[in-house]
């Protein structure tokens, strides 16, 4: 298994967006946690074909952490990333 953690700058969240997900349900699973380690508050699990769609971190981290068994092959999963700034406005 691995874990890599996407960094925004200060400031900024982590937007990320499954565009494929396909793993073997049950035994190859994709982890998502908000922050810098999978110590983080955990966003959700993924197995199968239940994508996790569009996710944004509430602080600039987002950690992936993705295990598999190896024994059956699946398609895997693709996603893009990027910086997110929110631009908040006030109304008076």
């Amino acid at each position: 298994h691995y874990a890599y953690t996407l960094s925004a700058g200060a400031g900024q969240k982590v937007q990320i967006q499954f565009s494929h997900f396909s793993t073997e349900l049950n035994y190859d699973s994709l982890w998502l946690y908000n922050g810098s380690s999978v110590n983080a508050a955990l966003i959700g699990v993924y197995t199968g074909n239940t994508s996790p769609g569009y996710k944004i971190s509430s602080g600039q981290h987002m950690t992936i952490r993705f295990k598999s068994d190896g024994n059956t092959v699946a398609s895997g999963f693709k996603a893009n990333w990027s910086c997110y700034t929110s631009l908040a406005t006030s109304l008076e």
